[in-house]
């Protein structure tokens, strides 16, 4: 049997319009890049017609298929496949479209091209998409997001990569349901390169993932990163200091309830850091401690 090279991991919900398109063009872009390849789709679960046409693409394309009983979001898709992946290569883009598999050469030819210590390389939006609420929203995680510590991965950057497998393999343990898989890379303090391209307007103009999904995501990806934790210390700081403040301020008396309140707030948000610490300080030690040694294997 042929060693594969390349495996390319794609997870999808409810994509059936596109599924033809997706496949094909992927399978063409990783063609020209001459490695010998496999394509891995995870269906999530999907309630449209995926099952069938991917059951039929299978035969087609040589597809590998995974199939979930129940909805388990993108990122534990992503780890499936991950752990089924046979290729030294893997590289993950999302089924929508909005990552065109077009940039799969580029990509490679990137990772190929590069130093034998780089361990991924991102594919890096130089335009987008999006509607303004959506920008908005990016901004202020961007923003926080620097509070963490990590690669210092672009903004831009996504979970569209290719990487060695033994990263790959160690970023599919991570427990966590929804996270951005960048986020868990950037933890792992991996070296890369990147390379531009610019991300496509959904083609129904509908995220499956959903606000709430989004949010969680975000969340749980500042939390690993350490953001989350810094942001927290800082607002809590702030707000203990301006309880102190408003006890001595002038008049005393009637100061009273709200630095009581302000003061409150400062203990709940620090109880809610140390919290959130408990489950996530130990996983981003290991996972750092992985990517020092992964690091450190490749020099």
């Amino acid at each position: 049997m042929t060693a594969v090279e390349l495996s390319i991991v794609t997870p999808v919900y409810n994509e059936a319009s596109i599924l033809e398109k997706l496949v094909r063009r992927c399978s063409d872009a990783a063609r020209q890049t001459g490695l010998r390849y496999e394509i891995i789709i995870v269906d999530d679960h999907s309630t449209d017609d995926s099952e069938r046409i991917l059951n039929e693409l299978r035969t087609a394309y040589g597809l590998r298929l995974l199939r979930f009983e129940r909805n388990q979001g993108q990122f534990r898709a992503t780890q499936a496949g991950i752990k089924i992946a046979e290729g030294e290569w893997i590289l993950v883009l999302d089924g929508d479209l909005q990552d065109p598999p077009e940039t799969i050469g580029p990509l490679v030819e990137a990772f190929r091209n590069a130093k034998p210590k780089v361990e991924a390389a991102f594919a890096v939006k130089s335009g987008r998409h999006d509607p303004v609420c959506f920008k908005a929203g990016l901004w202020l995680y961007h923003r926080l997001r620097k509070l963490g510590r990590g690669t210092d991965l672009p903004a831009e950057a996504g979970s569209f990569c290719v990487m060695r497998r033994r990263i790959a393999r160690q970023a599919a343990e991570a427990p966590f349901t929804h996270v951005n898989l960048n986020a868990v890379l950037e933890t792992m303090n991996v070296s890369f390169v990147t390379v531009s391209y610019v991300k496509q307007a959904r083609y129904d103009g509908r995220s499956r993932l959903g606000w709430r999904r989004l949010i969680l995501e975000a969340f749980n990806s500042l939390l690993l990163s350490g953001a989350l934790a810094r942001a927290g210390v800082l607002l809590s700081g702030v707000l203990l200091a301006g309880g102190v403040l408003a006890i001595f301020s002038s008049p005393f008396p009637a100061n009273l309830p709200l630095a009581g309140g302000i003061l409150v707030a400062g203990v709940l948000v620090a109880i809610a850091v140390f919290g959130f610490e408990r489950k996530a300080g130990p996983i981003r030690t290991t996972l750092k401690q992985i990517g020092r040694s992964e690091g450190e294997s490749t020099r």
